[in-house]
């Protein structure tokens, strides 16, 4: 409880954890807390592990020989354990539409980058107004993956800047490359 409220004054206050520690006397157990995360360069979180856990895998294992530290971590029921244990420079989301699903990521790792590899770029009317990038983070501050120029058009006429949509083709497809039939064998 005592960490939960120290961080909800630095959060509010907006100070730098540089100014925040000049101001507060944090007790030892908000000193263990911060000081035994460890730094990874890449934190991937992911949703569905049907969809998005071959790709990650192969995507972590590309980042790992070109020594990048990646894990991968389950975003719902994870998410205590990721917050505990890493700090990021870069968080890989598996969608950001709005702030209120990942306000805990923002909350805890205010210094990382944030990438976002919307996961669902098939849409119906039914469900296109629900997942597109709403709210000043979703939109402005997350980079976007976009499979194609329609999904990057949508992201475009919802307020996201050109220079935060990045079109990559989705990573699925990759999978069936002949150079990486073999990779689950190993």
């Amino acid at each position: 409880i005592r960490y939960t409220r120290l961080w909800e004054k630095w959060w509010s206050a907006r100070l730098s954890p540089t100014k925040f520690r000049k101001n507060c006397r944090p007790d030892r157990e908000y000193c263990r807390f911060v000081m035994k995360r460890k730094k990874v360069d890449i934190l991937f979180l992911f949703e569905k592990s049907t969809r998005e856990r071959d790709s990650l895998g192969l995507l972590k294992k590309k980042l790992n020989d070109l020594n990048f530290r990646c894990e991968i971590i389950q975003q719902n029921t994870q998410q205590a354990y990721a917050i505990k244990n890493f700090k990021p420079s870069v968080v890989v989301l598996p969608f950001c539409y709005q702030n209120r699903s990942n306000n805990i990521f923002f909350k805890f790792w205010r210094n990382s980058q944030y990438i976002s590899l919307n996961w669902e770029q098939f849409f119906y009317q039914g469900n296109k107004t629900a997942k597109t990038p709403k709210g000043h983070f979703a939109s402005k501050i997350v980079k976007h993956c976009a499979w194609s120029d329609k999904y990057s058009n949508l992201l475009i006429e919802n307020g996201v800047p050109r220079e935060n949509i990045w079109k990559t083709g989705s990573f699925s497809f990759e999978l069936c490359d002949n150079k990486y039939r073999g990779y689950f064998l190993d």
